[in-house]
This record gives structure tokens, sequence and C-alpha cells, in this order.
């Protein structure tokens, strides 16, 4: 039960940084672009 706790609980965190990721990329094109060319 812990276990899928965390579990969920990581992929809710990562989720969340994917997200403020696209955010902060659509405000920043240019370290939009420098991520796209990595």
């Amino acid at each position: 039960m812990e276990f899928s706790t965390t579990l969920l609980d990581k992929m809710k965190i990562l989720k969340a940084k994917e997200i403020s990721k696209l955010l902060t990329g659509n405000k920043n094109p240019s370290s939009a672009n420098r991520s796209g060319t990595l």
C-alpha cells in the first residue's frame, strides 16, 4: 500500500514538472528552443 502511494506521488510530481516545463517553455521561447535541440 505504501509503495503504490509513493509511486502515485512520484507520478504526480513528474506530471507537475512536465506541465511547469511546458509553461516556462511557452513563456521563454529561447530556452524551449535550446531544450528542443538537445
